[in-house]
């Protein structure tokens, strides 16, 4: 049976961060009880389509899952396992921020099956998460980690993000002492990108915040490397890292092309070769799921070219990299023969490596590969 991911998005959140440009409603709880009975109704509408597949994966993002009461989650989970054929051991994560986890809920996510934790993070320097307009600490942070090892919890992943302004080298060093005390089996560090729709760049276009200088950039994000590989964590996408088996099965999906649905406002799906968008207006996507239609604001085909070209992509992001013969097999293209020069001056340059028939960018390579994606050719 064909293998399918389930992505379901919770808006809510307690506050809205500076840098988030994601769909969020904070300040609308009253919206809650109505958006689960839309969920629920949108999870009905994929009955006939999700039949011939297994769902293998579950991922619960926002938002902050975490931050709604535990008796709407497990109600979604009821309607999964009733519609739909669920792999026995599935992944299945959910979203959570310091602050929003407690006892009943941690009990209610073990009884339904939820097996892996992340945990919005960001910084263990209090003063830049106060500027990232987050309300937690470091200790809520500890606590909430020790909570869920007293829970059993053995798949926990954290978020952190660098390039912050006024972030600085000893800000990682910290960073990094707190993880060797923590012990999370997966870490996903970001760099900060400045979104249109955000706080952060209202500050910015003032001249009130100034992002991270290149140089100091790429000098944090190969430290962080090589630290996190030190302490056993394994760098095995651009972003993320995990310590033996605990890399995210959910997220590989994305990554490898995989098929996997998004329900919920404004989540995206990728299934036989379409892709789309469900609308980010409240209003739009509780009003096609009251007619009984798909709220999907936008939906694409993907051309053997954009699918050659986006495959390309997500492999280099893997560690693993492109396998060369199985482009040439699934897509009749030989990426590196009509891509030799580009690709010899990256290696000659110690940005990528080739082994065999198999491409894959070094960890310099990683930091200025949407270089090269913008200068490969696709046919």
């Amino acid at each position: 049976m064909k293998k399918l991911g389930l992505y379901i998005h919770i808006p809510f959140c307690m506050n809205k961060c500076f840098y988030c440009d994601f769909a969020t409603m904070p300040y609308q709880d009253k919206r809650i009880p109505e958006y689960f009975d839309l969920l629920e109704k949108e999870i009905y509408m994929y009955r006939d389509l999700a039949k011939d597949f297994e769902i293998d994966s579950i991922y619960i993002g926002g938002g902050t899952p975490t931050y709604v009461d535990s008796k709407y989650i497990e109600r979604i989970f009821k309607v999964i396992y009733s519609l739909f054929n669920i792999k026995d051991d599935i992944e299945i994560t959910i979203e959570g921020n310091p602050k929003t986890i407690d006892e009943d809920k941690i009990k209610t996510y073990k009884k339904i099956g939820i097996n892996r934790i992340s945990l919005g993070v960001q910084s263990f320097n209090d003063n830049l998460v106060k500027d990232l307009g987050r309300n937690h600490t470091k200790e809520d942070v500890i606590k909430d980690i020790d909570l869920l090892r007293e829970y059993n919890f053995k798949n926990i992943n954290l978020d952190l993000i660098f390039s912050l302004p006024n972030q600085n080298f000893e800000d990682i060093k910290n960073d990094i002492e707190y993880l060797k005390l923590l012990n999370p089996e997966h870490i996903s560090w970001y760099s900060l990108i400045i979104e249109e729709n955000t706080k952060f760049n209202r500050l910015y276009k003032e001249g009130l915040i100034k992002p991270m200088e290149d140089d100091l950039e790429r000098e944090l994000y190969l430290y962080i490397i090589k630290e996190l590989e030190k302490i056993g964590l394994c760098h095995y996408e651009i972003s993320n890292f995990s310590k033996e088996n605990h890399q995210s099965y959910h997220n590989k999906k994305y990554w490898n092309c995989d098929n996997y649905l998004g329900i919920g406002l404004n989540a995206a799906g990728y299934i036989n070769d379409t892709r789309y968008v469900n609308y980010s207006n409240w209003k739009k996507y509780r009003n096609e799921i009251i007619e009984n239609k798909f709220p999907i604001s936008s939906k694409e085909i993907l051309s053997e070219k954009d699918s050659l070209f986006e495959y390309i992509i997500m492999r280099l992001r893997l560690k693993e990299g492109l396998d060369l013969n199985y482009i040439k097999e699934k897509y009749n293209y030989d990426f590196y023969t009509n891509n030799k020069d580009l690709i010899e001056s990256y290696i000659n340059n110690g940005l990528i490596e080739r082994d065999i028939n198999r491409l894959r960018f070094t960890s310099k390579g990683f930091y200025i590969s949407n270089n090269f994606f913008v200068n490969m050719k696709i046919k």
